[in-house]
């Protein structure tokens, strides 16, 4: 596995490294959304209306995501820098355990509710 030192280098180049493919995924994030609108509206104004009102509870899913992952990133960034392999291990699988709890009790929750 290859390791990257944040230390050395351009802070610039690293900068880019990290934040253009969290940008990237963003961006085909939105652009999903933007071609379901677009389909939407070719059906009718009522669909628009649906699609508008399940994005919410979708951003909040998509919110809950980014702050984990966030926080997760940064958890594991301390322990590998750290030199604490085992801690990046127990971090990850929490990470993971929590992910998946989260995602099955909003997939039954909208189960309930949708």
């Amino acid at each position: 596995m290859k390791k990257d030192d944040l230390t050395k280098g351009p802070m610039a180049l690293h900068f880019r490294r990290l934040a253009i493919p969290a940008a990237l995924g963003m961006l085909f994030a939105t652009l999903y959304n933007v071609v379901d609108v677009y389909f939407a509206g070719k059906l009718s104004t009522d669909a628009q209306a649906g699609l508008a009102i399940g994005y919410q509870a979708f951003f909040i899913l998509m919110a809950l995501g980014f702050g984990l992952s966030s926080a997760l990133s940064a958890l594991v960034s301390n322990a590998k820098g750290s030199g604490e392999t085992s801690q990046v291990r127990q971090y990850i699988s929490q990470g993971l355990t929590f992910a998946v709890i989260l995602t099955l009790l909003s997939m039954i929750v909208g189960c309930f509710i949708g």
